[in-house]
Order: structure tokens, then sequence, then C-alpha cells
């Protein structure tokens, strides 16, 4: 629940039904968002940027968007994240493949159904990783190209229960923790152990890892 917006107005009247949503919940509290912020009044969906230039006259930014328009902006936020750039490897052959070839960051909003198909996975990044778990119970057969092992935690998924949730609405629990959030400098319910590993025998290291493997997510 730590990952939605803080403003009570969202969460008020809304519940995750798990720990972890999947895309599809996430897709409805994103629309649920949006019938509170009303965001999607000022986005213009289906355009690209396609270049910006500085005008130190008018202190505006002269923002170039296909097809052919063009907007000015006093302030411009590039938020395309670290990793947008999609890499696909040259391999050999791959222009005359005969199968489907998707990049994680182009998977089809419908879907695939990859139900006995012969799938392959290259990279166990965090989309290759998703992508293998997801689909590795209903394909014929997988197979996983990996050049370094990657590390994987386990997310002890759960349900949650509606009314309990609603219960620590009601009483401030929800209300405290998005105020003890601003406090924390993970982000997370959580902060960091006051002690170094070495500076604690072996039992009490073992003791600690258990408890955070136990609780899983992000925690450990």
């Amino acid at each position: 629940m730590v990952y939605q917006y803080s403003d009570p107005k969202l969460w008020s009247d809304w519940s995750f039904s798990e720990r972890f949503p999947d895309w599809k919940e996430l897709r409805r509290y994103y629309e649920h968002v949006d019938s509170k912020w009303n965001i999607s009044s000022d986005i213009e969906f289906n355009t690209a940027m396609t270049g910006a230039s500085f005008n130190e006259d008018t202190h505006l930014w002269n923002i170039d968007l296909s097809p052919g328009k063009q907007v000015q902006a006093r302030w411009m936020i590039s938020a395309t994240g670290f990793a947008a750039k999609q890499y696909v490897p040259e391999i050999e052959g791959l222009e005359s493949f005969k199968g489907v070839a998707i990049h994680t960051s182009q998977w089809p909003q419908t879907g695939l159904d990859l139900s006995d198909k012969r799938v392959a996975v290259i990279g166990t990044g965090a989309s290759g990783v998703r992508t293998i778990q997801e689909h590795a119970p209903v394909v014929k057969h997988m197979t996983v190209y990996q050049r370094t092992p990657n590390l994987a935690l386990p997310m002890r998924q759960t349900k949650l229960n509606k009314h309990n949730e609603a219960l620590r609405k009601q009483n401030g629990t929800y209300a405290s923790i998005f105020g003890e959030l601003r406090q924390l400098s993970t982000g997370y319910e959580f902060g960091i152990l006051d002690k170094n590993a070495a500076e604690t025998d072996s039992e009490e290291r073992r003791q600690t890892f258990e408890s955070l493997w136990a609780s899983g997510g992000h925690r450990f």
C-alpha cells in the first residue's frame, strides 16, 4: 500500500486486493486516480517529442512534437527514466526469424497467448524475471539465456482483507504510515538496520536474515 499516492482523497475509497497488485489492478488504480485528479485532461496521448530548444529572449522552451506541431512552455521536465532506451542485441538470423520476437518494453497491450508455445527469453533483468515466472507455467517449453545471475528475493505475495484495510484507514494507520515515510530515507515502511553485520555473531546474523527473508518484498 505504500506504493500508492498519499493523498487521502485517493486512498480513502480505494483498496488493493493484493500486497503486490498485478498490472490489471494497477491500471484500475490509475483510472481511479484520474477520476479524482483529472490528469488526462492535461495529457496529449500518441504524441512524441522530436526536439526542444530554449529561447533566451522569451525564457521559454520551444518544443517540437509529432506530427509537425510546436508548443511553448516555461518549464520542461524530461521524465523518460534511466532505462527508457531499449536494447536489442545483434543476433544472427533475427531479421529472418519467422516467429514472434518482442522486446518487453514493446509488449502488446492485448497480451500474448503463449500457451503450448516454445519460448526463449533473453536476459534476466527485472522484466526478464517477471516474464519468466509469469509464462513458464503455461508454455510448452521455455529456454532462458542468461549472462549474469540476478538477485531475486521472495515477494511473499498475499491477499489483502478489504475490511481490515478499511479499519486501518479509519483508525489513522494509513495517515500515520504515510507521515512516517516522509521521514525515512528509503521511502518504504522500514529504515536501515542500525548495526553492521560484522558487529554481530553468526547466530544473530542468521536470525536477522531469516526474519527479513520471511518478511519478503524489499525489506531484505
